[in-house]
């Protein structure tokens, strides 16, 4: 590949600089821009021919332990993600046949073994989907996680109604450039959503009546001793609400959660 697949010198080092101490068993790192307006993968009809969904979760799995088809070397192997296509190679760094076989088959997109990075064989780069909208691409790259790290994590394991909260604020905190959304409230929607997967499923919300229960609070310094609010799990200074039950949130963190449940947080009154 040209460009930043095939073009060491675009390669920015992470090697020490100059007149720092080498260590002569770290390897030399290298970090490359991804090319996010792909047109092969920005465009949804040449996309759809181009890449195609990834198999089970066992095949994925059975994929990353497979040797490159061609010379059966384990070191550094890809993918191929074209419909219908799962030809594992060695990337070009060990004997090139990934190349070659894109070059013979007409194929585009590969993704890596070694750090699940994506290439496109046509613009001669590494790239990334400018989302946020989901893709076959964003299904490989979870199927591939799991079998390379052995784990879904706490976020990509959340069922239901809070599976597909969390999915879509991680889409949206990936793909900043299309979403406006304030860190700090990308943040809360994570912890609220995975609090309330955590915790039973009797998800019947807070009535006006019980939300007009709550009582304000402007400042909250002045208590002996600072209180944590159990939804961000950040201190609680002011613009403080106490629910009935005597305990201090946020008032934008307990009303999201009230907003799913009337029980408290902390100790599972209701209100």
């Amino acid at each position: 590949f040209g460009s930043s697949f095939n073009d060491d010198s675009v390669l920015v080092s992470c090697a020490p600089k100059m007149g720092e101490p080498e260590t002569s068993a770290l390897p030399t790192m290298f970090a490359v821009a991804m090319k996010t307006d792909c047109p092969h993968l920005c465009d949804a009809e040449l996309r759809a021919t181009l890449l195609g969904p990834p198999p089970t979760d066992r095949t994925t799995r059975n994929l990353m332990d497979m040797p490159c088809g061609v010379c059966g070397d384990t070191r550094e192997n890809w993918v191929c993600l074209h419909p219908g296509c799962t030809e594992v190679r060695c990337s070009r760094y060990v004997n090139g046949h990934f190349l070659e076989h894109c070059e013979s088959a007409g194929h585009s997109f590969g993704k890596s073994f070694a750090d699940l990075s994506v290439v496109c064989f046509q613009c001669d780069d590494y790239v990334l989907h400018p989302g946020p909208e989901s893709t076959d691409l964003d299904l490989w790259e979870t199927q591939m996680y799991q079998a390379k790290f052995g784990v879904t994590g706490r976020v990509s394991g959340a069922q239901g109604q809070a599976g597909g909260l969390v999915a879509e604020v991680v889409r949206n905190a990936r793909h900043p450039q299309r979403d406006d959304t304030p860190l700090a409230q990308v943040v809360t929607d994570v912890v609220t959503t995975h609090l309330l997967n955590t915790v039973e499923l009797a998800a019947t919300p807070a009535s006006p009546e019980q939300l007009e229960r709550l009582v304000a609070m402007e400042d909250a310094t002045a208590m002996s001793a600072e209180v944590q609010c159990a939804v961000c799990q950040e201190i609680v200074m002011s613009h403080a609400t106490r629910t009935p039950c005597q305990h201090l949130f946020h008032d934008t963190c307990i009303r999201a959660w009230l907003e799913q449940r009337r029980r408290c947080p902390t100790c599972r009154h209701e209100l």
